[in-house]
Parts: structure tokens; sequence; C-alpha cells
């Protein structure tokens, strides 16, 4: 978040006043406003955050100083946080593009070790967003015993309200310019509590200043200047020294009088500019000033609505956004669920972003739109569950910063409920009989957590839908259980499973062209080896002193370490729609006031930086160097080298240690599933028994060639919920006579769209029961593989359908048949019509999918070939395989398709 125009000009005609001042009153302080000063100013500011990710290392013990001080000063802060967004999101690429090219160049000055401008060049590319430190604020806040509270959309009129209300909530407000655009007549824009002393800021004296201007005519003109709700007029906006934008207050104050001071001839004035069209700046305009005039806020009674009720617009959802229930208005103010996934359903978009720091590469692509489209379609379909049918019918629409035009969608009404797979999860802290037990709310913060954290494992696919331990759920397990609870390793460990099932976390060249990776060793085995354990330690934190990060970088690492913050993030949100959905359907007692300790409660808070990955790539680099690596004493004198490296580090052995129990963790999963193609990771403690010269005996086998497309294991594996609990023989019968009604009903409902509509070449061929299905799919382009043909595909439907994948293959008919069927020719289709794609594996399947996608997603797959070729040893595999596909173990390698 940059500094605003009007902000700078402002802090300007500040006036200070010592902290005593203050004393006994009540401050408002805007969260955002105050985290985006903790990242930006030149005293606290961590200039190579940017460069290492996660949380700056001193800002809890400034953010805690600062508040013990106001305590002691007699303030009581309040803070309010920023809630949903007002209206259509607009993303600001073009600065998008200026902060990445200015993180390019400090890169280059860092690989050139051009020292004297990489912390300058680090320091002035950008920072981290406010929102992402909320929950970490929030924590510290509960902590110190500070209230706050959470706006139902822009804090500033949150605020604006608290202060204006005649019970006056608070006395003042700490926060920035816009604040004047809600009518608050006094700013305070600076707290120092080492100096004890504040600045402040008038509107009256800014209008005074500006020329004497109006109250309509110093709005419009704060609004022209820039705000969350409207950008900057283009006009007002120079080439700025190094780079970016600048805003003279002076000129832009010229331009303004010159067309009257009013806005909306300004904006005619320059309307055939093409920086002005582009952003169709008068519209905009005039939604940005109609959203501030008629904003939205939740007052003392918890009811939310417009600051002026009386005068409100009759289409204010087209303003702000459709409207949510009260309920989650309030769980949103507790902090119970974040602003993310209410703001898709409302605005009914979902933009796909590549934060600062982020490289576009195709793995990171791969993950936001392969695989976590099931869990963000989870989440907003289990929170659509609980709300009314305007929202369990909306379409969602998704947009990636690379492609804005795409028309990539989320139906809500085609999807089965989601809350109905996890209702059963109800379990009180007595074990109560089931038919006494159903009556009765969960009460204690243990029950609720408790039953929030089993139905999201069982919507992660740790758990089955009779509360049994999945192959993942007992690998999870067993990595659990080898940890100390005083390790604090057991997120990071979840997390690592996650991207091992995801198919990320290995040793393969994600980044090849980016710098960072490590650099001594051979190349086929040790550098492979130290890539692998360095990114298992980007997924833990290095323990570090509170300040500023001063040593290595890794540009590799900082990459790898984006992915693992994005599965983390979005974990996040399902869970707290899980807790949210909880309390929204009466499962839990909502007459409480430990709202703040649940959210709090949950995990996935703490984002990783790359620090502790640094550590041990550049100790696994140092060892090859060594006579003898693998000898206690040089490793030791090599762990010594340590306190050169990160001289702000607690300890760096005991950084190492860490890392390495988190290894043996995550280790002992992968060992327990043996299901995850393509991982077999050996364990740690060969490190001692490593030949000389070699980094460690760890070894990624990863056996699938690179010029295979796929290839499949000669025995099967266990499959993920393959591992069915003994039952008493009533209950088996009860069970699977309910899982064949469930399949009964998705099948019929999906024959039923069908025959209403099907997409372009897709036709069904042949359903007349509820177990197998065959479809006849065609190639629409002129590819000439497949020009003027057709092609039969056959479903067969397990009992556990949806939940688990149909077993789909090609199937033949002959010439001479009326309707002659061949298997088409491609590097993923054998002979005999088995087809190697993830979407039909465990790890790719998720119950969204439908005949229809997978219909679709086949015929993609068909188009985009330009292969007229079997896979590699397909006529081995055809004679001497006669398993049925779905016990085929296959190695994705091609991502393409």
């Amino acid at each position: 978040m940059s500094t605003r125009p009007l902000d700078e000009w402002a802090n300007t005609r500040t006036q200070t006043f010592d902290l005593a001042v203050l004393k006994g009153s009540a401050i408002g302080i805007h969260a955002t406003h105050y985290l985006d000063l903790h990242l930006n100013h030149y005293v606290t500011k961590e200039p190579l955050l940017i460069a290492l990710g996660g949380f700056p290392f001193a800002l809890q013990a400034n953010i805690t100083r600062e508040l013990q001080t106001l305590k002691a000063a007699d303030v009581t802060p309040v803070f309010v946080f920023d809630g949903l967004d007002a209206g259509k999101p607009y993303p600001d690429f073009s600065a998008q593009a200026e902060n990445t090219k200015a993180l390019n160049q400090a890169w280059e000055y860092y690989d050139q070790q051009q020292a004297d401008q990489v912390v300058d060049a680090f320091s002035g590319a950008g920072s981290a967003h406010p929102e992402s430190l909320y929950k970490f604020l929030q924590r510290i806040l509960q902590g110190e015993g500070i209230n706050f509270i959470v706006a139902p959309y822009a804090a500033s009129a949150q605020l604006a309200y608290l202060e204006k209300d005649p019970h006056r909530f608070i006395d003042a407000v700490f926060g920035p310019a816009e604040l004047f655009l809600f009518d608050v007549e006094k700013i305070i824009t600076k707290m120092d509590t080492d100096l004890r002393h504040f600045n402040w800021v008038t509107k009256s004296l800014c209008q005074e200043e500006l020329g004497r201007l109006s109250n309509q005519q110093f709005a419009d003109l704060c609004l022209l200047l820039g705000s969350p709700f409207l950008p900057t007029f283009p006009p007002f906006e120079t080439p700025g020294y190094g780079g970016g934008k600048r805003v003279n207050i002076r000129d832009a104050v010229g331009m303004f009088n010159s067309a009257g001071r009013n806005a909306l001839a300004l904006c005619a004035q320059f309307e055939e500019d093409q920086r002005v069209h582009d952003l169709d700046y008068m519209d905009r305009f005039k939604r940005a000033f109609m959203t501030v005039k008629h904003h939205v806020i939740m007052d003392v009674d918890g009811k939310v609505g417009p600051l002026d009720p009386e005068n409100a617009s009759s289409d204010l959802h087209e303003l702000i956004g459709q409207r949510l229930p009260e309920e989650l208005y309030f769980y949103i103010s507790k902090g119970i669920l974040g602003s993310r996934i209410p703001n898709w359903l409302t605005s009914g978009e979902l933009l796909l972003t590549l934060p600062l720091g982020t490289e576009d590469t195709p793995v990171y692509r791969r993950l936001l739109t392969e695989n976590l489209p099931p869990i963000r379609t989870q989440a907003l379909c289990l929170l659509s569950n609980s709300l009314h049918r305007f929202y369990q019918t909306k379409v969602i629409n998704v947009r990636a910063w690379y492609d804005d035009k795409t028309d990539k969608s989320i139906h809500l009404k085609d999807l089965p409920s989601v809350k109905d797979t996890i209702s059963s999860w109800r379990l009180g802290s007595k074990q109560l009989l089931e038919s006494v037990q159903k009556f009765q709310p969960l009460t204690t913060k243990q029950e609720i957590i408790s039953n929030v954290t089993w139905r999201f494992l069982q919507l992660r696919g740790y758990v089955d839908s009779k509360h049994q331990l999945t192959t993942w759920g007992k690998a999870l397990e067993t990595a659990l259980s080898s940890l100390k609870p005083s390790d604090n390793l057991e997120e990071p460990t979840f997390l690592a499973v996650e991207l091992v099932r995801l198919g990320i976390l290995s040793s393969k060249d994600w980044f090849p062209n980016i710098s960072g990776g490590p650099m001594r060793g051979s190349a086929d085995e040790e550098q492979r080896n130290n890539l692998l354990i360095s990114r298992v330690a980007c997924f833990g934190k290095i323990q570090h002193k509170p300040i500023g990060y001063s040593g290595p970088l890794s540009r590799q690492l900082l990459s790898f370490r984006s992915l693992v913050s994005t599965v983390r993030s979005a974990l996040r949100d399902l869970i707290e729609v899980v807790l949210a959905s909880l309390l929204l359907s009466g499962d839990a007692n909502r007459d409480r006031d430990d709202w703040t300790d649940l959210s709090l409660s949950l995990p996935f808070i703490d984002d990783n930086d790359c620090g502790l990955a640094i550590a041990v790539r550049t100790y696994l680099d140092d060892l090859p160097q060594e006579p003898e690596p693998t000898t206690e004493a040089i490793r030791e004198e090599v762990r010594a080298k340590g306190k050169e490296w990160f001289q702000h580090s607690h300890s760096f052995s005991e950084n190492l240690d860490m890392s390495f129990q988190l290894w043996d963790a995550v280790f002992k999963a992968i060992q327990a599933a043996n299901k995850e193609p393509g991982v077999d990771i050996k364990s740690p403690q060969r490190l001692t028994q490593s030949k000389p010269g070699r980094i460690c005996g760890f070894r990624d086998d990863i056996t699938a060639s690179s010029s295979v497309a796929c290839e499949f294991y000669p025995t099967p594996q266990p499959q993920l919920g393959s591992i069915t609990p003994t039952y008493p023989a009533q209950d088996v019968r009860q069970q699977e006579a309910e899982q064949a009604s469930q399949r009964a009903n998705v099948v019929i409902q999906e024959l039923i769209k069908m025959q209403n509509s099907l997409p372009p070449g897709v036709t069904v061929a042949k359903a007349d029961n509820l177990e197998q299905w065959e479809m006849d799919i065609r190639v629409l382009d002129d590819n000439p593989i497949y020009k003027d043909e057709t092609y039969r595909l056959r479903f067969t439907f397990s009992k556990n359908y949806p939940i688990e994948a149909p077993e789909v293959q090609f199937i033949s008919l002959p010439a001479t048949s009326e309707t002659p069927r061949p298997i088409p020719m491609h590097p993923h289709i054998y002979s005999n019509g088995i087809i190697c794609l993830d979407l039909l594996g465990s790890a790719g399947w998720s119950p969204i999918q439908s005949v229809e996608s997978v219909c679709m997603s086949i015929q993609s797959m068909l188009t985009g070939n330009t292969k007229n070729e079997r896979p590699p040893g397909d006529e081995e595999f055809v004679r001497r395989d006669t398993r049925r596909p779905r016990d085929i173990r296959f190695i994705y390698d091609d991502h393409t398709v």
C-alpha cells in the first residue's frame, strides 16, 4: 500500500502535541493505515522482507511496545479493520508491473554482488500488503487485551460513525486522509510513542491551504487524488524520479480549478486522454462518490446499513455489493471469517493475482488454476449452503492476471452440498448417545475447534465420511505423532504433506531460469538433494532476533515459499468457512463472548519466510568443499560458520536441528502413505553413513523420465480413502444403501442436466442404468489427427461416486458396425483405451467434477494434441497388464493436458 498523494501532502501540514493530551481518551485506529506505517516507515521498515517473505521479525515487538506505552499513558486504543470490498474490484496491474520491474532490478544487483545498492533497491521495490497481517495483528491485540472490530466494508466509514455517534465510542481517529471523505474533522496521522507525541491535521486547514475549497469541492478533489474507492486521476500523475508516478498537489489543484472545481467537468475535459478512457474514469468517479456517500457500517445494535439510511439509494447493492445476512456480518466483525470468500460471493468475481515477490512460472499458474480450485470451490459452496438461495445459485467468474478475458466460472447451483457431507461431525466432550447428542449444540471452545478440525480434515481427504482415517490420514497421524508439542512443527508438517499431495514438493526444477539454488556438489545427486531438503525447510520459520534480516538471499527458495504461502492462504479460507458454517447452522452455542479466541485458535495464521530454507541450503552447499564432509567434526565446523552467515539468528545450529526434525516428520508421512507417484525419500539419518564428498544420504528417486508422458507401477498401490474399517454387518448394509442412494441421486441429476444441454461435440450414447454410461465425443477444430472421427467413452460409477472418481476408458466399436468407434491416438491414451489423466486419479479428482466436465477435459486433451502416437511401452503394457484403470498407478509428468 503506497502513500497516497493527499496523505503525503497532509503530513506536511500537521501539528504536534504531547501524548499526555490524549489521557483518558479512546482512540479509534485504522488498522490498515497503522500496519502500513510500520511496514514503510524508515525507522521500522525491514528492507529485505520482500526478498525473504513472511512477517517482519521486529513487528510484534514494536507493536507490543507501542500498545504498552499507550496503556501507560491512559490512552485506550480501539482498532478497526477493513472488511469486504465495496463494489467491483479493480486491480492496479500497472502499479504491479512497476513494482515487479523494481524487484527484478534489485535481484540483478544481488546476483551481481553490488552490495551497496541491494538494500535500497529491495526497500524501494514495495512492501507486504497490510491485509496479509490482519490475523497477526489481531493476535497481538488479543494478547494485550485491546478491542478491535472488522468493519462490514471500509474501516474509514466505521471509524467516522464511531466518532460522530451520540454515544461517542471514540474521542479521536488515527488513520489516513481518506477519513476526510466521511466528514471527520480532525485526524491523527502519526503517533511516536518513543518521543511520546502525536501529529494531527484538520479538514478545515486542508481546505484553506488548497484554496478555500467548499466541503463538496474538497470531497471531489480527495477522490481525484486517489483513495481505496478510486484510482488517482491519470492526468495528475507524472513520471517520478527512479520510476513510478508522482502527483504534484499544486499542479493537480490548478487543473481542478481550471475545470471550475468540478470533478465531472474535469473528467470531460480529458475524455480523449487514453488513460482516462481506458479506466472509464468518469463512470468510476460517479460510483465512488455514491459509494462514499451511502457507505455501509455496523451500528451500536449490530445492525448493518448505510450511514444515511433515510436518503440511501435504492440500488445500493450495485455500488457496495450484494447484502449478506446480519449474522454473517457479525462473524466477520469478530474475525471469525475473513473477507476473501464473502467478497467472491458478493461480487461474483474471483481474481487470481500475482503477489509481489512471486514469480510468474508455470508451476504457480498450475497451482492457482488446477490444484487450488477444488479447495476454493469447497469453501464457496460450503458458505453458500448456509445462505439464501440467491447465493446457492450464484455464478462466480474467474479472472487471472495473465488473461483478463478468461471465461472460466464456478456454477454453485450445479454443485452437490458440501455442508451435507460433513454435517455428521458434532461430537460433544462427553460423547453422548447420538439420539441425545443430535439436539445438543456444541458449547465449549475445545468442542467447537475439535469439530471444525475434523470437518476440515474430511474435506481435505484425511478422514472419510465414516469418520475413519484415510491413507493420507494415517500418514499424517504417523508424521504428527513423531513430533514433540514443543517443536511447534505440526502446521509446517501438514502443509508439507499437502504440497506432496499436490505434486509440488519434490526436487523437480520448477524455476529453471531463477538464481539462488544449490551451487556445489554433483548436479544429479547432491544439488538435487540439497534443493529438496531446503524446500522442506521452507515450511518452517527461522528463529530470529526481533531485528531486520541480514544474510544471504535466494530467489529460487523465495519462489517456492510463495507456493507454500498460497496454499496456506487457501487452507485458512477453507477452515474459517468451516467454522462459520458450523455457527450459521446452529451446531454450536452462539450465546458466547469468546469469538476472537475461536478465530485465533484456528491454524494457518503465521506466514512462512524462506530464511530457514536459506540456512539449510547454505549449510549443505558448504559441506562439499570439505575433504570429509560427513564427519562430526567437519559438520560442527561448518555449523559454526552460521554465526557469520546469519548474524541475527537465535542459534544457527538449533535452526538446522529444527529443519531436520521437520524433514524426519515429512519423510515418515511419505513412507507411511507410500502412494504418491514419483516420490521416494530416504531417511535423513543416512547422513552419517554417506560417503566422503556427498552432501547427504537423502535421495529423491523420480521414476518417471522427463521424456515419458506417463508411467505405471507394476503393483497396485493403496488408494486415498481405500482403507475400510470393520463394521457390524447391519451397519455395513445400511452404509452401502446410503452410498448407493447418494450415487443414484447425483447420477440422475447429471443425466437430467445433460438431456437439457450438453457442450458441442459431446453426446449421450447410452445411459439406461446408474452403474455404467457411454458417451461420444468429437474434436471440434481441424486437428488432422481426429478429423471426422467420433470416439466412445465408457463411464463406470462406483458406489462412492461422486466422492470417488468414475472409471473412464475409451472403448472401440468395429469399423463394420453402424457407429464405428476407434481408440484415439494420443501419448496419454493406450491402445486398449486406458487414459493417463490426473483428473481421473484419486489425487486429481474432486466431487465437483461430473461426467460432462470429464468429457470436456478429455475433448480438450485431444484438441491440443499434436503427436499421432501412443504412450511409450504401449504394446508391452497392453499385452501384460490386465488390471482395471482404477488399479493402475500413473505418474503424471506432463502438466500441459
